[in-house]
């Protein structure tokens, strides 16, 4: 959000729409998850995800998925890329970083930033979210699927 605020375009690509984590996928979009992550970016202000629809608990630090993201790269020619932390249990989210590292690599010029999910991670960045911060909260509870199991 802050960054749209500033004038930077903002992508959000969401690599699989999580049908593992429900039971009951539902609406237009397709899947309950992602329609949560639809609400939650329309509560933001920011422009509806892309899903990739790759497999939910299948993605795997592999040249396909490395491509992918490249591809993605050359397409959007971002300045920041964020990732899921490497300290993540969920298996996706550990390949998701490790194939989202090696791209970037790949394409010059981007930096990484990491964000935790599930699991606390050790920050070397502080980003002072509090022009946006309630909006975010209301974003979260956009997804109802999650806090549901946690």
């Amino acid at each position: 959000m802050l960054a749209q605020r500033q004038g930077l375009r903002v992508h959000t690509i969401i690599a699989s729409a999580g049908e593992q984590g429900v039971d009951d996928p539902v609406g237009d979009a397709g899947h309950r998850r992602l329609a949560e992550s639809h609400a939650a970016a329309r509560t933001m202000g920011l422009p509806p995800p892309v899903c990739w629809h790759l497999a939910d608990r299948q993605l795997r630090h592999s040249l396909p998925l490395i491509q992918r993201i490249e591809q993605a790269l050359r397409v959007h020619q971002p300045r920041w890329l964020l990732l899921p932390a490497l300290t993540e249990p969920h298996p996706d989210h550990q390949a998701l970083a490790l194939a989202g590292m090696a791209a970037a690599q790949r394409h010059q010029g981007i930096s990484l930033l990491f964000y935790e999910v599930g699991a606390p991670t050790q920050p070397n960045t502080l980003v002072d979210i509090t022009a946006v911060a309630d909006l975010k909260w209301k974003a979260l509870e956009a997804f109802a699927s999650q806090e549901e199991r946690h």
